[in-house]
């Protein structure tokens, strides 16, 4: 073999070598944008067994909390309280109270009135029986109101409702020529009690009740 046809051999062997180191490489850079392909977020982040992935938090604005505070709207009345009555309430600060006949016997009443009441006018009475004639319950009260209906030249009519006062049933009386007018009564301690509201005022009275408390 002379050295022309050596040449040509190691030429092609040299060929050969380099064909090949560029395949390897060019099959290593393949492999590596596949696994970084499969490795890639779509957000372009890469993940891994060795990569700690962020997960982006959303902070929720904290609702403010309406807080209601109730007040007592009675807190700064003026209190009265009676032996004979056996009860308690409260009534507010402008208004005047007459106990003249608080401690009567069998019938104690005690009355409360606004500031400038008008003359001959009914706003809150509080009566309590314990006379022979004093009612003992509701169907007596309802039968009462009955006969009054039957009187001659009586052309009104009653109805009825029940509530509670003072922690006892209590049952109203309207007449129907007196819309505004009330007689209330209950019973408590064997004895009767009548309360009696006008027209004016309507508020404050229903609110009154509302602090009434038996003592006894």
């Amino acid at each position: 073999m002379n050295s022309k046809q050596l040449s040509i051999i190691l030429g092609v062997v040299a060929i050969i070598l380099l064909a090949a180191v560029g395949y390897m490489a060019l099959r290593d850079n393949s492999q590596t944008d596949t696994l970084t392909e499969q490795n890639t977020t779509p957000n372009g982040n890469l993940v891994g067994n060795n990569t700690n992935t962020v997960q982006p938090t959303t902070n929720t604005p904290t609702q403010p909390t309406n807080t209601t505070t109730s007040t007592d709207e009675t807190a700064n009345w003026n209190a009265y309280s009676g032996a004979t009555l056996q009860l308690s309430l409260k009534y507010p600060q402008n208004w005047s109270v007459n106990t003249d006949g608080q401690n009567s016997q069998p019938i104690a009443n005690v009355n409360f009135y606004p500031p400038n009441p008008k003359s001959m006018q009914q706003y809150l009475s509080i009566g309590k029986n314990t006379g022979p004639y004093a009612l003992k319950n509701f169907d007596e009260v309802k039968e009462k109101y009955a006969r009054l209906e039957q009187e001659p030249n009586a052309n009104y009519k009653f109805s009825f409702q029940e509530t509670t006062i003072g922690g006892e049933k209590a049952l109203v009386v309207l007449r129907s020529d007196l819309p505004n007018y009330k007689e209330i009564y209950l019973f408590h301690n064997n004895a009767e009690y009548n309360i009696n509201t006008g027209p004016h005022n309507i508020n404050e009275i229903n609110t009154i009740l509302t602090t009434l408390k038996f003592t006894k």
